[in-house]
């Protein structure tokens, strides 16, 4: 059996169109219907939300109510879900949901890029932990240690530094490796990119220190 990762971003919900009574989350409630179909389908192990997950810091009842909704029902397919916090996403508003969704469900919201996160959870699927900015997955039924840095979306607001205080301080952290042995390692992020650079990779890593 291999691993399956589904990835997705910038959901938008709750977006409103200025100037109209255009109402977008009917539209938005099908698309998700979609992705969660998706998932009972091919039955991913880990689903990563990158970024954006609402158009605005202070998103209505209803777009609240469909993300949550959506998230646990996901992750009662015995999936892991890790979310990010986009540059549309109040990193607060985000993390105040985390402690109510701890223990109950496999979700981890990461919106605060400087904080260590200290979430340690296991279920009969994972095992995870925090370790220096790293999620530290351990698959039961695969028998391997998959390493996430989730990296939400960074800004010098965000991290209370500017100018090249603020390169420095993102290469530092984008640069760091995990210091523990895993299979599988995924770098997930909601950035503004320029001059990057595809590379080939194999996604199995077996037996290597990332």
């Amino acid at each position: 059996m291999s691993l399956k990762i589904l990835h997705s971003s910038d959901w938008h919900l709750g977006k409103t169109f200025k100037e109209t009574t255009f109402d977008l989350l009917p539209i938005q409630k099908l698309i998700l219907k979609e992705i969660h179909k998706i998932v009972e389908e091919q039955n991913p192990q880990i689903i990563l939300l990158a970024g954006d997950i609402f158009d605005t810091y202070n998103p209505s009842f209803e777009a609240e109510k469909l993300f949550y909704e959506t998230i646990t029902s996901m992750a009662e397919r015995n999936s892991l879900i890790v979310a990010i916090a986009g540059n549309h996403d109040s990193p607060e508003k985000l993390q105040i949901s985390q402690p109510l969704i701890t223990g109950k469900h496999s979700i981890l919201i990461i919106s605060n890029l400087i904080k260590k996160y200290n979430n340690i959870f296991e279920n009969s699927n994972f095992k995870i932990s925090i370790e220096d900015y790293f999620i530290k997955v351990q698959l039961k039924e695969f028998a391997k240690t998959l390493a996430i840095k989730a990296l939400p979306y960074p800004s010098e607001v965000r991290m209370a530094v500017s100018g090249e205080d603020f390169l420095t301080k993102l290469r530092e952290i984008a640069s760091k490796e995990p210091q523990f042995t895993c299979d599988y390692f995924i770098f997930v992020s909601h950035l503004f990119i320029n001059g990057a650079q595809k590379i080939g990779f194999r996604a199995n890593t077996s037996n290597r220190r990332s």
